[in-house]
């Protein structure tokens, strides 16, 4: 569709195109053709990032772009991919089609928008807290924060245990990982630690249980946290010095941008060269 033509957007709207949308080869061919033939899998899914001021504008010249995250199946979801804790990979359910999908920042694209109003999505919208958690962990690419990397290299070395911990099933139910440290930019030399205290947010559903939990039980809250402290002493050069859940609800606006208060992205990729968006 050329861009000078007008956006049939009554007709985008009627088929129940909004941000989250998902489609697939079976629902849009015409969308699907549009995509770049290494990301073109008939067992995939699609889902629409683009705003909706965007995604529902009348002009193809202003707004000629559709914004998709590629999502592919997976068998269950991965602890250390769930609520945004790795930057470069999601883990999300499609509730409508009881599916686990895993959504990578590499395989980001945009096509050409216009074929919107051609054919209707599979799934209208992710249901608000799965849409919320997307649109989140996109936004956070550009907003998280790095740790120094002598920091990183020192807990390399534990990485395999520590994506154990994560994974749990007490680590699938962390939505986010705080760390509060002593020194957030410079690397220490080999006689100095860096000083740490996590705090792991749950909903407070789960921080419920959590605190309603007893002390010894086994494979819980309380033994998840002696996992990961009996972990950190083993690590030369850091001290963790407590580490706590939190109830996300209780959390201020205040302590969140708090500069203090650093979000982990629990990701043990090396830092490699940004993968800009593909254009097709």
């Amino acid at each position: 569709m050329n861009s000078t033509q007008k956006f049939d957007r009554e007709k985008a709207v009627e088929f129940g195109w909004n941000q989250c949308s998902v489609f697939n080869y079976d629902s849009s061919p015409e969308l699907f053709k549009l995509l770049p033939p290494h990301l073109q899998n008939e067992a995939n899914f699609y889902i629409v990032l683009s705003h909706p001021c965007s995604l529902l504008n009348y002009s193809l010249e202003l707004e000629p772009d559709l914004e998709v995250a590629t999502a592919t199946p997976v068998a269950k979801a991965d602890g250390n991919c769930t609520f945004g804790k790795n930057p470069r990979k999601l883990h999300l359910e499609i509730e409508q089609l009881a599916l686990v999908v895993e959504v990578e920042q590499k395989n980001r694209l945009v096509i050409p928008r216009g074929e919107i109003a051609s054919c209707a999505p599979l799934v209208a919208t992710l249901t608000a807290s799965t849409s919320r958690a997307l649109i989140t962990w996109t936004v956070n690419r550009y907003l998280s924060s790095a740790f120094p990397d002598e920091f990183e290299r020192r807990i390399s070395n534990k990485k395999t245990q520590l994506r154990k911990v994560f994974n749990s099933e007490v680590g699938q139910k962390c939505k986010a990982v705080y760390v509060v440290i002593n020194e957030s930019i410079k690397d220490l030399p080999d006689d100095e630690s860096y000083e740490l205290h996590i705090y792991f947010t749950l909903n407070r559903q789960n921080y419920a249980l959590y605190d309603d939990e007893a002390e010894d039980t086994p494979d819980g809250f309380n033994s998840f946290l002696k996992r990961l402290t009996d972990l950190f002493e083993k690590i030369n050069g850091t001290r963790l010095l407590s580490v706590n859940f939190q109830d996300d609800s209780k959390l201020t606006v205040a302590q969140v941008e708090s500069p203090k208060l650093i979000k982990w992205n629990f990701d043990f990729l090396s830092i490699a060269a940004e993968t800009p968006i593909e254009r097709v």
